[in-house]
């Protein structure tokens, strides 16, 4: 599949879509992005065409987009090929494009054209584009028909309705009466609403009961605030401009009501701001999701009260500062306070209040959020009650609490801590102001800001952290002293990028380890460490967890664990071989001799497997992502590539046989009776050393080199050849047809 779009088209897909799912597909070469119109036209035999369609100023859908892509392409377009249409327009322009892509192609009739709506829910596009309610095929000829059905071959097989009918059909399907339907029933539910406020009835009840009806049916009858969305106001107003210009006043009649019907929604939300807190004025009211709701312009009533309107989403920001310059603009809150718990009742409440009055007395933006792990003890009320935002986690474990609550978090900065009250959350500005400098990951220091008697048992003040504090600066070259402080400030985007997994206590290790790997900027402050108000033990297993910790170091530091070792095996056996080769070594009363030169064989191979194992490793973990590349296995791999390898090895083990072939003449000349083993051993171990160590170089360096291959596939090769032509937008549908060949 070929991609046309914009310099910031693969960000923008890969931020809007699982990004593994992308990006396992542009490694194997099955997706890429272009800017060439030539390049889309010579591969491409089904081309997608995805240009946005705005609402104009009359109302009607604003076709320059579209127009303009079919101008760039048909020109291109050399061979037998089909272009399917995506975006929403008036019925008609399917044969309207049809005969201007047929004028200017030099495939001239060999142009077929097709219509391929979709009808995505809010926040299903990729899901309903895999398995849709049915396939709707607006096709001119069965070629046509027959290239949709191969590309949609594996949602069609697992029984995905097909309908096949003509172009205008298929525009009417999307264009008007799909969006007109679902709009009326969205708007007749919403008033119906009205009549239950006012008779006392329960309109969800209402809705529940009329779900029942095969007639009415209970999808989309949710009674709510609009009928939301940006598309759909666009497609009534668009519906009723087309009507009127047909004569059908009717019908353009009744579309007005239902976008009445929408906008009367509005000033109701306004009602019921002031019947829950009052007067609005001089309020703060956050909207979020400005990008995906346009059209629900809850801002206009609100603004008119006086109120401060902050608008808040995870992508749409600069597109609402354009549009509403003069209301407060927010990516999200600076600042979210995240706390494990796991029957923490004793003293939650008490940390909540502590970080709620920080943000308070420092005037922060900011949240708190405790990430509850299964509690029994009522802590998840009490955290409520003292003023945090409770997300229950219910897979187990230290890491899995953080990672949840690092993901519910809205604060653009986040500071984690235990909610044992062994550290004071009313002292975290130094934390902030390193992250407001531009720090990614800031870990406080017990150490240097104090342990207070009884705050920290003796084995982990005196073995256990200095021991894997100092293991993780010597493997990962950190500068960090104190690895498992429980308190650490961050950035939430540069945490969320580094894919943290560890379920458990090693998570402090592993934040710390690839942060410092990704070549974020890691700094420390001193923090002070209280005793906990907990009358019960710790979570903490010392052993278990320590053992977690350093197994989790040694993982993600093959050079420590296989390279280094392995050499320094490697580098001792030879030096000790070679010297006892060439004649007994004497040292005091004792002598080294023939035992000691098989000892130091087995150390040289066991070293040399260890390297390479070490090889492997870095390979192997380089080209899945999870450890960088490796400066040492590089300039190994630099010199020794896979010939030079094969070289050395074939002369290694032709050593070793000319050794083996001279033992045997030996043997020979003693008529194969007694040999004098002190003097044949020198020769034999040396030489079955040497062998071995062959065999284990030209295996290892085919290995090395099958690690080594990309999953790459030749464009010319792929059996699903496609392009998405560009709009003003890269809409859903883009997203759904990657998820779709990614699959």
């Amino acid at each position: 599949m070929v991609l046309y779009g914009y310099r910031s088209a693969q960000s923008r897909l890969l931020s809007g879509v699982g990004p593994n799912l992308l990006r396992k597909n542009m490694d194997t070469g099955r997706l890429r992005f272009t800017t060439s119109y030539a390049e889309v036209a010579e591969v491409g035999d089904v081309h997608f065409r995805c240009a946005g369609t705005p609402e104009a100023a009359d109302g009607m859908p604003d076709l320059s987009h579209m127009h303009a892509a079919a101008d760039a392409l048909a020109p291109l377009l050399a061979a037998r090929c089909s272009i399917v249409g995506k975006s929403k327009g008036p019925v008609g322009m399917a044969r309207e494009a049809m005969g201007q892509i047929g004028a200017a192609a030099p495939a001239g009739g060999q142009v077929d054209l097709a219509w391929n709506p979709e009808l995505p829910r809010e926040g299903f596009a990729v899901q309903e584009t895999l398995r849709p309610d049915r396939f709707i095929f607006g096709v001119t000829s069965d070629w046509a028909g027959g290239l949709l059905r191969h590309v949609y071959d594996l949602p069609l097989a697992a029984g995905v309705p097909r309908l096949v009918i003509n172009p205008e059909s298929a525009e009417m399907v999307k264009v008007s009466a799909d969006d007109a339907f679902l709009a009326t029933k969205i708007s007749l539910i919403d008033a119906m609403a009205n009549a239950c406020e006012a008779t006392g009835a329960d309109v969800v009840e209402l809705a529940e009961a009329l779900a029942y009806d095969e007639r009415t049916g209970g999808r989309s009858f949710v009674p709510g605030p609009g009928m939301g969305g940006g598309w759909l106001p666009k497609e009534i107003r668009a519906f009723r401009v087309i009507a009127m210009s047909l004569g059908l006043d009717s019908l353009a009649n009744l579309r007005g009501d239902v976008d009445v019907s929408n906008r009367d929604w509005l000033a109701w939300l306004a009602d019921l701001a002031r019947e829950a807190v009052g007067s609005l004025a001089g309020k703060r009211v956050a909207v979020p999701d400005v990008a995906f709701k346009p059209s629900l312009d809850v801002r206009e009533p609100l603004t008119q009260e006086r109120t401060t309107v902050s608008l808040r989403d995870p992508v749409g920001m600069p597109r609402a500062a354009r549009a509403k310059p003069g209301q407060r603009h927010t990516h999200d809150v600076e600042l979210t306070v995240v706390m494990p718990c796991l029957n923490e009742a004793e003293t939650v409440a008490s940390c909540v209040r502590k970080a709620v009055t920080f943000l308070a007395e420092h005037n922060i933006d900011g949240e708190v959020v405790v990430a509850e792990n299964g509690s029994t003890d009522g802590s998840q009320r009490l955290a409520g009650d003292a003023g945090a935002r409770v997300i229950p986690i219910p897979e187990r474990g230290y890491g899995n609490a953080l990672i949840g609550g690092i993901m519910a978090a809205r604060g653009r900065f986040v500071i984690m801590g235990d909610a044992d009250d062994s550290y004071d959350f009313t002292a975290l500005m130094p934390f902030l102001d390193r992250l407001r400098a531009g720090a990614d990951l800031v870990m406080g220091n017990r150490f240097q800001g104090g342990i207070a008697p009884g705050a920290m048992p003796a084995l982990h003040r005196y073995l256990g952290n200095p021991v894997l504090s100092f293991t993780g600066r010597l493997f990962f070259r950190s500068k960090i002293g104190d690895f498992h402080c429980g308190l650490r400030g961050f950035r939430r985007d540069s945490v969320l990028a580094l894919g943290l997994q560890a379920s458990g206590m090693e998570f402090a290790s592993e934040m710390v380890v690839k942060a410092t790997l990704a070549g974020h900027r890691v700094e420390e402050v001193p923090t002070r460490l209280s005793p906990d108000g907990r009358s019960r033990p710790p979570h903490l297993r010392s052993w278990r967890d320590g053992w977690r910790h350093l197994r989790f170091l040694l993982l993600f530091s093959p050079r420590w664990l296989f390279l280094i070792p392995g050499a320094a095996m490697f580098a001792l056996g030879l030096v000790i071989g070679v010297t006892v080769t060439v004649s007994p070594l004497k040292v005091g009363i004792m002598t080294f001799d023939v035992n000691t030169l098989a000892v130091a064989s087995a150390v040289t191979v066991i070293g040399f497997q260890s390297v390479l194992f070490g090889m492997f490793t870095q390979i192997y973990a380089s080209e899945e992502g999870f450890l960088p590349q490796g400066a040492i296995v590089n300039r190994l791999l630099a010199v020794w590539n896979l010939e030079r390898t094969l070289l050395a090895g074939g002369l290694l083990a032709l050593a070793g046989g000319a050794g083996l072939v001279a033992a045997f003449a030996e043997w020979h000349g003693a008529r194969f009776g007694q040999l004098n083993y002190e003097s044949a051993l020198r020769v034999v171990i040396p030489s079955v050393t040497a062998l071995i160590l062959s065999c284990q170089m030209i295996l290892g360096a085919f290995f090395l080199s099958i690690l080594g291959i990309r999953r790459t596939e030749h464009p010319g090769m792929l059996g699903d050849r496609a392009s998405v032509l560009p709009g003003d937008e890269l809409p859903e549908q883009i997203l759904g047809a990657g998820g779709l060949i990614a699959e």
